[in-house]
């Protein structure tokens, strides 16, 4: 299609309505990274019309409030949540909706409560939805177990999964900018801290766009919320970064 050429008020709302749904600095410019934005979305549009209907395709969120099925208190049982992103069906909508759809800045399931936080379960949940699941319960090989049959992962033990059992299931560690790169592909992203002497902490990278303050973040933790950077969360600790393939 063909438009007058005109960079007008509408073209400027347009773009910062685009940015903004996208987790991108909004400033109206459709510079390299919202361009690189604007064709991995059109590519998962063109993607979506050839994906069964199991995917939810059409659903949408805006992390303004939980999907249905994804606020389940009892936070050592997985929840079924309305989006799912598989390998071969990666992009940055998708990784935008599946982020989206747990709302983690309002959504109860990851609300402190009796002196625990829940970073842990966020990126359980986000992983499992995106078809990569790193898992609450393992066995004693780190393998994934049912609920009750193993040990559950603190946010240390989620931090020793990565580097001991992540590379088998698909993971591997990366810098900062390419874990933010692959974000923006919509390829699962995970931050971590192991804390030898106390609570670690784990995250998701979500698209949007590398600053001072780190990759652009999603994590639920003493603080939750859906959109800022990994700093808000670990503020000068040294995190490690993990991608899926």
């Amino acid at each position: 299609a063909t438009g007058p050429g005109i960079f007008g008020p509408q073209t400027d709302a347009a773009v910062r309505r685009f940015q903004r749904d996208h987790g991108l600095v909004v400033d109206g410019i459709a510079g390299p990274i919202t361009r690189r934005a604007l064709a991995s979305a059109m590519e998962g549009a063109g993607q979506a019309s050839q994906v069964s209907v199991d995917h939810n395709t059409t659903l949408h969120y805006d992390g303004s409030k939980p999907a249905p099925g994804t606020t389940r208190t009892d936070a050592w049982n997985p929840v079924n949540a309305p989006i799912q992103g598989v390998s071969g069906n990666r992009s940055v909508t998708r990784y935008n909706d599946v982020i989206n759809q747990f709302a983690v800045g309002v959504n109860p399931r990851y609300a402190p409560r009796g002196g625990n936080t829940y970073c842990n379960i966020f990126v359980w949940d986000v992983t499992r939805a995106m078809g990569a699941e790193i898992p609450h319960w393992v066995d004693g090989n780190g393998n994934r177990v049912g609920v009750g049959k193993g040990r559950e992962l603190s946010a240390n033990g989620v931090c020793s999964w990565l580097s001991n059992h992540g590379a088998r299931h698909g993971w591997r560690k990366v810098s900062a900018a390419e874990a933010q790169a692959a974000a923006n592909q919509g390829k699962p992203v995970v931050s971590s801290w192991l804390n030898q002497g106390g609570i670690g902490h784990v995250g998701i990278v979500r698209p949007g766009e590398i600053t001072s303050r780190g990759p652009a973040a999603a994590q639920a933790g003493g603080t939750n919320f859906n959109r800022g950077h990994v700093a808000d969360g670990y503020g000068s600790r040294p995190v490690s970064y993990w991608v899926h393939a």
